[in-house]
């Protein structure tokens, strides 16, 4: 099953300069729950932004491009991975989808917006936990794609101060 998790500003923003837009601890730590012990996958500009494969995960990397990253995953290997944290390079979206479509656990999408678009129209996507963030950017340079909410349904939502947490899934 393939899940999507995202932090959304008030206009679906996401990003700036392929750097989040805010900095909310408690976000944070619900993503290292959520996705911990999971694959996740990646575009390279979030992978950079990163830095590094995140820890006691299966890291999916996609670029079209080897050659821009591949120098990097190779050192990254070297130096992150054990047997809990793993780094994959991809080029071509259908094989990842391939590969882990019979998956038996959850399989996270993360980012960026290019990888977020084009899960949303393959229509891989069962489970969207979304942050909802009470902020807006101007200058942000990286959005979200407009989902028709009418084709999800809400499993759960947490509110705090300044944003909200919520679960859907996509209507069978």
């Amino acid at each position: 099953m393939f899940s999507l998790i995202v932090a959304i500003g008030k206009n679906n923003e996401i990003g700036k300069n392929n750097q989040l837009l805010w900095h909310i601890p408690e976000d944070l730590k619900n993503f290292k729950k959520i996705t911990t012990g999971k694959t996740v996958i990646m575009g390279k500009n979030t992978y950079e932004s990163i830095g590094k494969p995140l820890p006691n995960r299966v890291n999916i990397v996609l670029s079209r491009n080897f050659l821009e990253i591949g120098k990097k995953i190779s050192e990254d290997r070297k130096k992150y991975e054990n047997e809990t944290t793993k780094l994959e390079f991809f080029d071509d979206f259908q094989k990842v989808i391939e590969k882990y479509k019979d998956f038996p656990e959850e399989v996270f999408i993360i980012g960026g917006g290019e990888i977020y678009k084009k899960s949303l129209e393959l229509g891989i996507i069962t489970r969207i936990y979304m942050s909802h963030v009470d902020f807006s950017d101007d200058e942000a340079d990286t959005y979200f794609p407009e989902i028709d909410f009418e084709k999800w349904v809400t499993l759960t939502e947490e509110n705090y101060d300044g944003w909200k947490f919520c679960i859907y899934e996509k209507i069978k």
